[in-house]
């Protein structure tokens, strides 16, 4: 009898601890990231500990956020994941050193679900040279609000910081973003905001060759 109620009891602090995560999920966007994050690096985790000693490897490579973490481990960089994990919380320390970390293509390559993609969109302004401008001007061209927002900030502080030593390595992502950008910043159907960012980007970026002065738009610009 005393057992049965010891187990009963325990399952209820099991049901109500469950409740509670459920909240804190359904309230908080930084908690659903993490925890899509943790999901994303237990897999590869519990796969490699796990193989199959009697099946041959015929599975196809991991991709997005599992291909990211699979390279890092590979690379004798397994805390990669852990820095995808960290920069979950938002920070700007935490983003700059995902991308010191991944660099363009690494966060790209991470970049497979919504939350790591936001996550990706974020970081890339923290990345070396401006490889990252294609993919930003791709992801602002996004449906999602909140990820083309990111992108096009991310834009803005690319080209914030000036002419980079990498950019004649970099001048066909540079050509790409640009491009990219001039067809957002006059598309009126976009988001007002992600517009006005990707007009301060091409006017940014216009000593690099970005755009022309007249394929800029001005509707956006603040009236006297």
């Amino acid at each position: 009898m005393a057992a049965r109620e010891h187990a009963e009891a325990v399952a209820q602090r099991a049901l109500g601890l469950g409740r509670r995560v459920v909240a804190l999920l359904r309230s908080s966007r930084v908690a659903r990231l993490r925890v899509e994050i943790a999901l994303a690096v237990c897999f590869v985790a519990c796969g490699r500990a796990s193989p199959s000693a009697n099946a041959p490897d015929t599975a196809t490579p991991a991709s997005g956020a599992h291909a990211a973490i699979e390279a890092g481990a590979d690379a004798g960089a397994p805390e990669h994941a852990e820095l995808w994990a960290r920069a979950a919380d938002g920070t700007e320390e935490d983003l700059a050193r995902l991308a010191q970390a991944e660099g363009t293509a690494g966060l790209a390559a991470g970049a497979s679900t919504p939350a790591t993609r936001l996550l990706a969109a974020r970081a890339m302004a923290h990345t070396r040279g401006q490889a990252g401008l294609a993919w930003l001007a791709e992801t602002a061209a996004s449906d999602q609000v909140e990820l083309a927002q990111e992108a096009a900030r991310s834009a803005v502080a690319l080209g914030a910081r000036g002419r980079d030593q990498n950019d004649l390595e970099d001048i066909d992502e540079l050509r790409a973003g640009c491009a990219g950008f001039v067809a957002i910043a006059k598309d009126a159907k976009r988001d007002r905001a992600v517009r006005i960012d990707a007009v301060r980007t091409l006017r940014l970026f216009a000593d690099r060759g970005c755009a022309k002065a007249q394929d800029i738009p001005t509707d956006l610009d603040l009236k006297p």
